[in-house]
């Protein structure tokens, strides 16, 4: 295993260690690990020739793109649309009320009532 010593503190272990502690490890290096070795200093520049590979942040290659999830549940119906059933309900109940009054009074002059007396016959 390759020998570092921190130059800043970290967590090895599940432990705070501060800058000088000296361990091994058996992982990629991080920037405040000095290498104490070969087998380090090896892993050092594999580090940084990995790092130096990778595309820069912002180019076009290495870009990140976001996609929007479809959504879980439909979109509400525009409000235009909304205010339209709405008023086609309106409409309905009107007619519908308009027909039951037009019916009364057919049934009432049928029996010869007038409506304009509240259902009283007029004399005379």
């Amino acid at each position: 295993m390759a020998k570092y010593r921190l130059v800043a503190p970290a967590i090895i272990d599940d432990v705070r260690r501060e800058p000088g502690f000296e361990f091994e490890w058996d992982g990629v290096p991080g920037h405040h690990m000095e290498p104490l070795d070969t087998a380090a200093k090896k892993a050092v520049e594999d580090r940084d020739k990995a790092s130096e590979d990778r595309q820069p942040i912002g180019s076009p290659l290495g870009a990140a793109t976001h996609v929007e999830p479809p959504p879980l549940t439909p979109p509400p119906p525009p409000q235009d649309t909304l205010k339209e059933e709405e008023d086609k309900r309106a409409k309905e109940a009107k007619e519908a009320k308009e027909r039951e009054e037009a019916k009364e009074k057919e049934e009432a002059a049928r029996r010869g009532h007038d409506t304009t007396t509240g259902g009283v016959p007029r004399r005379g």
